[in-house]
């Protein structure tokens, strides 16, 4: 018998209870577990789906429990689409899948050269009566809920290699970390149906050598609002609630230093996360130059950052 394969999608605590969605070669479960480790509940989800999911997150909003996250057409490979669903239950009471091409803004970060090219491959295939589809890693977030609609946000990456030749002809190709190219946000409504999308290019030069989410978000009143974060670069975001457009965005330099006659030579590992309202924590290391004394210090910072309407 052979080994199967096993991932832990994510591990959520809901209302006191350990909601674990672990992957089992092509079938995802739902496992539910007591904090003192008793198993309260174990549910297949994928029984009699011919789509595969890629990546999962579960959420509580009203009484209900809520599914989204990336599928794709193919037993193994990388996620075609999202997926919004609500579970009932041991079953879904319905579950929508929507390829990435579908919605409206996504290729948006696109050169206008490739997107046309993906509009022309998408058109053929409509004709010969199939479905195009573009492939991506995504990095997806948790659900996000307020007044009855659900937000989904994913980053979507690929992983870069450096190729290096050895002295008998040989090449090699080393991981050099993932590029993150551009962000998705939709809005869904309680039945699973999209009130609408859009994207922003990402582009960090940043390249971590694990998945992470460089966007942090939150929902106040009348806008989403989102921080991406890269080095000493900052971008924010409003969208608007009613129809996703951006109505502000924003560049900045993350943080001024303190000391007279500083000035931020480098930035790393610069993250960000929502606090409250529409404050966001900015964090990470900086080297600071004296221009005096021509010396260097290194510092670990932390600062508030307030998008304003």
């Amino acid at each position: 018998m052979r080994d199967k394969k096993i991932f832990i999608l994510e591990n959520t605590i809901i209302d006191g209870e350990i909601n674990s969605l672990v992957k089992v070669e092509e079938n995802v479960y739902l496992m539910r577990f007591g904090l003192d480790g008793s198993t309260r509940s174990r549910i297949l989800l994928t029984k009699d789906m011919k789509e595969y999911i890629c990546n999962a997150s579960v959420s509580k909003s009203g009484g209900k429990y809520f599914l989204t996250g990336t599928y794709t057409n193919k037993k193994e490979g990388m996620a075609q689409g999202i997926y919004f669903a609500q579970l009932e239950g041991d079953k879904f009471k319905f579950i929508k899948f929507y390829n990435f091409l579908n919605l409206k803004n996504f290729t948006e970060y696109m050169s206008s050269k490739k997107k046309a090219k993906v509009e022309r491959r998408k058109e053929k295939a409509e004709k010969n009566g199939k479905e195009y589809s573009l492939n991506y890693h995504i990095a997806s977030h948790k659900i996000m809920s307020e007044n009855g609609y659900y937000y989904y946000l994913g980053e979507a990456y690929y992983p870069t290699y450096t190729t290096t030749r050895d002295g008998f002809g040989g090449v090699y190709a080393t991981f050099n970390g993932y590029f993150y190219t551009h962000a998705v946000l939709v809005k869904f409504d309680n039945q699973g149906n999209i009130v609408w999308d859009n994207c922003f290019k990402m582009e960090p030069r940043e390249k971590p050598f694990f998945v992470k989410a460089f966007v942090s978000a939150s929902l106040k009143g009348n806008n989403v609002s989102t921080v991406f974060t890269d080095g000493k670069r900052l971008t924010s975001k409003l969208f608007r609630n009613s129809d996703g457009e951006v109505v502000k965005d924003r560049n900045t330099e993350i943080l001024e230093t303190i000391g007279d006659g500083e000035s931020i030579k480098r930035a790393r590992y610069t993250d960000s996360m929502h606090w409250y309202d529409e404050n966001f924590i900015v964090h990470g290391n900086q080297t600071v130059k004296n221009s005096k004394t021509n010396e260097r210090r290194r510092v670990r910072y932390i600062s508030k950052y307030t998008i304003k309407e």
